[in-house]
């Protein structure tokens, strides 16, 4: 699965130092692209993956979650658990840049809009509509749940739409990682 993250909320001008530049390689592999915008933990950037020449999403995510305690509890809860549901965006890979700040990378996901603009533009959905997205939606939570992986900050901005209106949730084991500190 690959999507595009679009129209995230713009960066403050402290956090436009913070950014990498384009061609910046993290990790040895991914060569940053384009910066896609902040989005609830972190930076988020289009990247290529040296290793499969793949389009992928790079986080990167805030400062708070370099803290040893949180860094700890977050590769405990998401280093030996991979969520296998076509409705979750999981982690392919994630690490540490030079910098000290955790970075996670995810397949990135052509022109999906987020749940929380769909509910702008539209104001409210058709009840067949909502009550197909809050299935679908659950069913990534359980999917998750079974393999100890807690999401803990669901929220529509949370929730991509890909071009088929399927959803992706995204960010699992975040909130509950920050939580623990």
């Amino acid at each position: 699965m690959v999507a595009q993250q679009t129209k995230l909320a713009p960066a403050d001008s402290s956090e436009s130092e913070d950014r990498l530049d384009r061609d910046t390689i993290v990790a040895h592999r991914y060569r940053i692209v384009r910066f896609a915008g902040s989005r609830g933990f972190g930076q988020v950037y289009q990247a290529e993956d040296g290793a499969t020449d793949a389009r992928v999403s790079l986080m990167r995510l805030d400062r708070e979650f370099s803290r040893p305690e949180v860094r700890d509890r977050f590769f405990a809860t998401r280093g030996s658990a991979q969520i296998e549901h076509r409705g979750a965006v999981d982690l392919t890979d994630y690490g540490e840049d030079l910098d000290g700040r955790l970075f996670l990378v995810m397949p990135w996901l052509e022109q999906a809009d987020a749940l929380d603009e769909l509910l702008e533009r539209t104001g409210r959905l058709p009840w067949a509509r909502a009550r197909a997205l809050i299935e679908q939606i659950a069913e990534a939570i359980a999917a998750a749940h079974s393999r100890g992986i807690l999401h803990g900050g669901l929220e529509p901005s949370r929730v991509l739409l890909d071009q088929q209106g399927n959803p992706h949730v995204l960010d699992f084991g975040l909130a509950p990682a920050l939580e623990s500190a």
